[in-house]
């Protein structure tokens, strides 16, 4: 009998929910947030530069990339881990958020007692 792991049950439960949570916070820190608008900018930029890296990106093809090319696409995966890392501590802040909130519902949250 296969053992029901919790996380996985809740992911397969809201994994909708959550795509569309991931694609709202890329969105507000595109508005918000000017490193990572400028990021994200600069990697549209450098995507557009050469067709043969925009088929790497969105196409997913295999390409033979001139020096020029390599460092490009260099420049690419290292903006978007950076990218990828603000996005992680956004969604980290937002789930413990969401968390507090749902704890405080349900009545898990005690407030602090500053009557002494």
């Amino acid at each position: 009998m296969k053992e029901n792991n919790f996380a996985d049950t809740l992911y397969s439960r809201s994994r909708d929910a959550f795509a569309e949570m991931i694609s709202d916070i890329q969105l507000r820190l595109y508005r918000t947030n000017p490193t990572y608008k400028k990021i994200e900018d600069r990697n549209r930029y450098l995507r557009h530069r050469s067709d043969k890296i925009l088929d790497i990106f969105e196409c997913e093809k295999s390409r033979k990339l001139s020096k020029w090319e390599t460092e490009i696409v260099t420049e690419i995966i290292s903006n978007e881990r950076e990218l990828k890392y603000i996005e992680l501590k956004e969604l980290f802040f937002v789930g413990n958020k969401e968390a507090f909130y749902y704890f405080d519902r349900i009545g898990i949250i005690m407030s602090e007692d500053t009557s002494d």
